[in-house]
């Protein structure tokens, strides 16, 4: 069960036992904009499993090359000649390079990419040797039975073995940063049972 408060997505508490299929059991978001992903957890028992939070963006790959020129405010960079000449022809893609992923809000024939005056790289690129990679988002792909392999899960946070000391205890909260990952995206919590649970 989610639901949404603000800019935080809640994955309500599901026990993971007799009554779920063996393996794994999922939660699953609708794309959003989510800075957060939080839930609570309860792992107390013998033969207790795992428990995995994960993020995945669909993206295709359209083009790829090196940075040639980026400006003091890191909003615009300039790609080399790899990239198109046609304008307009990356609006609203997506500009990785390292493990940051940027909307571009413009393209120009200049081979100029613009970013959101609030979305600039954390580390700035180096022209002349970082790499890029412009992506665009598979809109039409959202739902896993669609996706295939071009959707890959990417994990953000894991725990293992018993956590409670006793049945009784109180759930603990986790919360999971999302930003640097490319939205729309979709979150879940993947549970893996020990092989001695009942």
């Amino acid at each position: 069960v989610t639901y949404q408060k603000d800019s935080f997505l809640y994955l309500d508490s599901q026990y993971i036992g007799t009554d779920a299929a063996p393996g794994e059991t999922y939660f699953t978001s609708p794309p959003g904009l989510y800075t957060e992903l939080s839930f609570y957890y309860h792992m107390y028992g013998a033969g207790i499993g795992s428990l995995h939070a994960e993020v995945r963006s669909s993206f295709e790959s359209i083009d790829s090359g090196v940075v040639s020129a980026i400006d003091g405010t890191q909003l615009l960079i300039t790609l080399d000649s790899i990239a198109s000449d046609v304008e307009g022809a990356y609006n609203g893609y997506y500009i990785i390079i390292g493990t940051e992923h940027h909307k571009i809000v413009s393209y120009s024939s200049g081979k100029v990419v613009t970013l959101d005056e609030e979305d600039k790289f954390f580390t700035a690129p180096t022209a002349g040797t970082s790499v890029y990679q412009i992506r665009k988002l598979l809109s039409a792909c959202i739902h896993p039975v669609s996706c295939g392999e071009k959707m890959q899960w990417s994990e953000v946070w894991s725990l293992t073995g018993q956590q409670q000391t006793a049945d009784t205890d109180a759930w603990i909260q986790a919360t999971v940063a999302l930003s640097g990952y490319a939205q729309p995206y979709q979150v879940r919590l993947r549970g893996v049972r020990g092989t001695a649970s009942t």
